[in-house]
């Protein structure tokens, strides 16, 4: 399949992207006060558009020569991303100058690492060929009921997908080490998994029972 062999080409990038992200956060957070806003905001917004990118490219099949441009209608939604884990990250320092919080920090720093993973997934469900089933990977050792219930109720279709791994809305959260893995079938098998599919909604609604 050209996604899956488009993901193995990716992946060793997106994990050059994770450390690269690391090394940055970490400057941030030894002199928080030698960063301007703008800087900072700027190294979350080069590390999502970068994911995002990588997702295209991987869902391309990774033979493009050059990385490919984020779509303008795709662009509000990275935004509201990358202001969501910004945001996220200066109540973070400033729990810190203030004493609040009890979560340390490389566990916080993991956070926005692993969501780097939520921008790639997406852009790979954005960007795949027509026919794709999803399957919802976990890791092994997986005990998030969220991402237990998406195991068992996966394949997915585009238009019913509830979320992506990382993306915050498990009760693992960015934590989440599950994976999306990208299935192209024949039209036959795709109708038929389309035809007995749930809604999104119904399986929104389904995660929300499993979480009580």
């Amino acid at each position: 399949m050209l996604h899956d062999v488009g993901h193995r080409l990716v992946d060793p990038k997106v994990r050059g992207l994770e450390n690269t992200l690391r090394k940055e956060l970490d400057a941030v957070f030894a002199k928080p006060k030698d960063f301007h806003p703008r800087a900072m905001k700027k190294i979350f917004r080069d590390a999502y558009t970068k994911a995002y990118q990588y997702g295209l490219w991987a869902a391309s099949g990774g033979m493009s020569p050059n990385q490919p441009g984020v779509k303008t209608e795709d662009k509000a939604w990275l935004e509201k991303f990358i202001d969501k884990e910004y945001g996220l990250w200066k109540k973070f320092l400033d729990d810190v100058a203030n004493k609040r919080g009890k979560l340390d920090y490389n566990r916080r720093k993991e956070m926005y690492v692993q969501a780097l993973h939520s921008v790639y997934s997406g852009a790979r469900v954005i960007a795949c060929p027509p026919m794709t089933l999803y399957y919802w990977d976990t890791h092994p050792g997986e005990h998030c009921p969220h991402c237990l219930y998406l195991q068992r109720k996966s394949p997915f279709i585009k238009e019913n997908i509830p979320t992506l791994p990382a993306s915050g809305d498990t009760k693992c959260r960015s934590n989440c080490k599950c994976q999306l893995r990208l299935v192209q079938v024949p039209v036959w098998k795709y109708l038929k998994v389309k035809q007995n599919a749930p809604s999104r909604e119904d399986l929104l609604r389904g995660m929300r029972v499993v979480s009580r």
